[in-house]
C-alpha cells in the first residue's frame, strides 16, 4: 500500500499520533486523517474553545477509548477511512452501519446502505427495515419495506418477523403493494406476528391490525375456526365484535364501519359493479354488459352481451359469482344466469312476466322477486315468486299487502324490507312492507317513509338502510324502525346504479326526464360514476365531498346492475 494507506499497514507506527482502543485492542491512527473524515473525531481530537476544558477532548489527548464498537468491526471502519474500501456481510453490516453513523462517517453510511439495499436476504429485511427506521435512513428503509411487501409470505415463516414493529406491520397490510396469493395468507402471517409480540411482552392493538384485512376474500369457516378462538383476539372485546361482524358479513354480504373489503392486486381479483341493459334517450335498451372497476379509478370493460330481449327495469342480484338477471324477453318472465367463466346461461321463466320488481337472494340458494308491473294488463303486482337455483324453479310464495311497482328491497336477517315504489295508477306511495320468509307473511310497518318515494335505491350498513333517488337521502335503522333524512345526499338522478363497498357509496349514471307540452318526455343522462364515504351520510356531514370514479363509455339510464367479484383485467 502507498500513500495514505500505507499509513495504516505501518507496522513501526512512526507517524501514528493517536491510540484509539477499541474492545482491549490498541489501534494506532493519525488525527488529522481521522479529523478530516469524521467530524465525530474532530471535536475528540481537536476540541473548539468552548470545549476545551473537558481532559477527554484535549488536542494532547494520547488515546480514545471507544466502548461501543467492536475491534473487529472497527477494524473494517479504520480500512474504509484510509483507503476508501472495506468487506462488508450479513454478519457485520448492522454493527458496521451503526459505527459509522456513531462516527458520523457519511459515506461509510451511504456504503452500507448501498449494500444492504441490493443484497439482503428476504429474511433478514424485516429487522434491516427496523434499523433503517431507528437510525432515519429513508432509502434503505423504502427498500426493505419494498422487499418485505414483495415476499411477505416468506417472512411470515422468517424468525426475523418479530423485527416488524407495530407500525411496521400496519404499513405492510394497508399497502395494496403486498404480494400474496389469498388474504388468508395475510391472517396466517398477522397471527404468526401477534403471536412473537405477546411472547416478547410488546403490548399492541390488534384491533386497528383487523381493519386493515380485505375480507371480502377470507372464507367464513377460516374466521370461525381460526381466528375468532385466538386467545389473543378475543381478549380483546373490540377484536371480538369485529370478527362477529365480519361472520355476519361473509354470510349476509351486510358491511360495517372499520371493514376493507377491497381485493390486493395480487390476488388478481377485484370488486366490479356489472351493468346490464342500459339506454340513453329512446326505449332501445342495449344488451351490453359493462364492468366498472370500483378498486381502479377510470377502468370500465365489456365482457358477454346478454343473449335475450332486454326492457326497461329488470332487476339483477348476485349470489357467489353468479349474476340473475329478471324481466328480460318479450313477455318479461325470462330469468338468465351469467358467470365470468361460463358467460350467460337461461334459467326457467318466472311464473307472471314482470319488470319494475324488486329482486334479492336470502340465502346462496334462494332468489326473490317482489312486485313488479304487469303490461299487458297495465297494474302493479302484489305477487312473491321464490327460485331456487339448485333445482331451477320458480314457485309463487305470498304476495305484498299492497301491489308496489319501482321499489328499492333489503334483506334483514329472515325478512325482505320493501320501501316505497308506486301503486295502482302510478301512484308514489310512502309504504314499508315487511315479507317474512320463513313464515311467508307479508306485513307493513307503522313507521312510513317521510314522503311517497318512487325509484329508490337501496343498499344495507350494518342494521340500517341507506336509500337514495334523485331528491332524498334516507337512513332507516332497522332495529329502532326510525328514518333520518340526509337530502343533502341526494343522487340528483333516477334509474341510477348504487353500490357499497369498502366503506363507500358509488352511484353509476342514471338521468332526469323532461316532458314538453306535446307530453313527449326526454332524458339527461349522467356518464358519471362517483363516490362518498358512507360515515359522511351517516354523521350528516353538511358539506357533500362526492369524489369522482370513473366516466362511463356513454351517458347512462341504468336499467339492472350488482356488486360482484371478478378478474382483474
Amino acid at each position: 500500500m502507498t500513500g495514505v494507506a500505507g499509513l495504516l499497514s505501518d507496522t513501526t507506527h512512526r507517524h501514528a499520533d493517536v491510540q484509539l482502543k477499541v474492545g482491549g485492542k490498541i489501534f494506532h491512527c493519525h488525527k488529522l486523517i481521522l479529523a478530516l473524515k469524521s467530524p465525530y473525531f474532530e471535536q475528540k481530537l481537536f476540541p473548539t474553545s468552548s470545549s476545551s476544558s473537558s481532559s477527554s477532548a484535549s488536542s494532547a489527548t494520547k488515546q480514545i477509548v471507544l466502548n461501543d464498537v467492536r475491534a473487529d468491526d472497527f477494524d473494517q471502519v479504520l480500512q474504509f477511512i484510509y483507503t476508501g474500501e472495506t468487506e462488508l456481510n450479513e454478519e457485520n453490516v448492522e454493527n458496521i452501519l451503526r459505527a459509522a453513523d456513531l462516527m458520523k462517517l457519511t459515506e461509510l453510511t451511504t456504503f452500507c446502505v448501498g449494500y444492504l439495499t441490493d443484497r439482503v436476504s428476504t429474511k433478514t429485511s424485516p429487522r434491516y427495515w427496523r434499523l433503517a427506521e431507528q437510525m432515519n435512513l429513508a432509502t434503505l428503509a423504502l427498500a426493505r419495506k419494498r422487499q418485505c411487501l414483495k415476499e411477505f409470505g416468506k417472512i411470515g415463516s422468517s424468525s426475523e418477523l418479530s423485527s416488524l414493529s407495530e407500525t411496521m406491520m400496519r404499513e405492510l397490510l394497508e399497502d395494496d403493494e403486498l404480494v400474496v396469493e389469498s388474504e388468508v395468507d395475510v391472517c396466517e402471517t398477522l397471527m404468526k406476528w401477534l403471536n412473537s409480540q405477546t411472547q416478547s411482552g410488546h403490548s399492541v392493538q390488534p384491533y386497528h391490525l383487523l381493519t386493515l384485512v380485505r375480507w371480502s376474500d377470507i372464507p367464513v369457516e377460516y374466521v370461525k375456526t381460526k381466528l375468532i378462538i385466538n386467545n389473543i383476539l378475543m381478549n380483546d372485546r373490540q377484536c371480538f365484535e369485529f370478527l362477529s361482524k365480519v361472520i355476519s358479513y361473509r354470510l349476509t354480504g351486510v358491511q360495517f364501519n372499520g371493514l376493507n373489503t377491497f381485493h390486493r392486486p395480487s390476488t388478481g381479483v377485484e370488486q366490479c359493479v356489472v351493468i346490464v341493459g342500459v339506454n340513453t334517450t329512446g326505449p332501445e335498451i342495449s344488451s351490453d354488459v359493462h364492468c366498472v372497476s370500483l378498486q381502479r379509478q377510470d377502468h370500465v370493460t365489456t365482457t358477454h352481451a346478454i343473449p335475450a330481449n332486454m326492457n326497461v327495469e329488470l332487476a339483477a342480484c348476485v349470489s357467489g359469482k353468479e349474476l340473475y338477471i329478471s324481466g328480460a324477453g318479450s313477455n318479461k318472465n325470462e330469468a338468465w344466469k351469467w358467470e365470468l367463466a361460463f358467460g350467460w346461461v337461461q334459467c326457467a321463466d318466472m311464473n307472471e312476466g314482470r319488470r319494475r320488481h324488486c329482486a334479492t337472494f336470502v340465502n346462496s340458494t334462494s332468489m326473490y322477486v317482489l312486485g313488479g308491473f304487469n303490461d299487458e294488463g297495465n297494474v302493479a303486482l302484489d305477487s312473491i315468486e321464490q327460485y331456487n337455483t339448485v333445482t331451477n324453479k320458480w314457485i309463487k310464495v305470498g304476495q305484498l299487502m299492497h301491489a308496489t311497482s319501482n321499489a328499492a328491497c333489503v334483506v334483514y336477517k329472515t325478512s325482505i324490507y320493501v320501501f316505497g315504489g308506486m301503486g295502482q295508477n302510478n301512484v308514489d306511495h310512502d309504504r314499508v312492507q315487511v315479507f317474512d320468509t320463513a313464515t311467508k307473511l307479508c306485513t307493513k310497518l307503522t313507521q312510513r317513509l317521510p314522503r311517497p318515494e318512487r325509484l329508490l335505491r337501496a343498499v344495507m350498513w350494518d342494521k340500517s338502510v341507506i336509500l337514495i333517488n334523485d331528491c332524498t337521502c334516507l337512513i332507516f335503522d332497522l332495529e329502532q324502525q326510525t328514518f333520518q333524512q340526509r337530502d343533502q345526499f341526494a343522487a340528483g338522478v333516477v334509474h341510477l346504479g348504487l353500490v357499497l363497498e369498502n366503506q363507500r357509496i358509488f352511484i353509476v349514471g342514471g338521468g332526469n326526464g323532461q316532458t314538453d307540452a306535446a307530453g313527449k318526455k326526454t332524458w339527461t343522462c349522467s356518464d358519471e360514476v362517483k363516490s362518498v364515504a358512507v360515515m359522511d351520510i351517516i354523521n350528516n356531514q353538511t358539506s357533500v365531498n362526492w369524489s369522482h370514479h370513473a366516466k362511463l363509455p356513454t351517458a347512462w339510464l341504468v336499467q339492472a346492475f350488482a356488486s360482484m367479484t371478478l378478474m382483474r383485467t
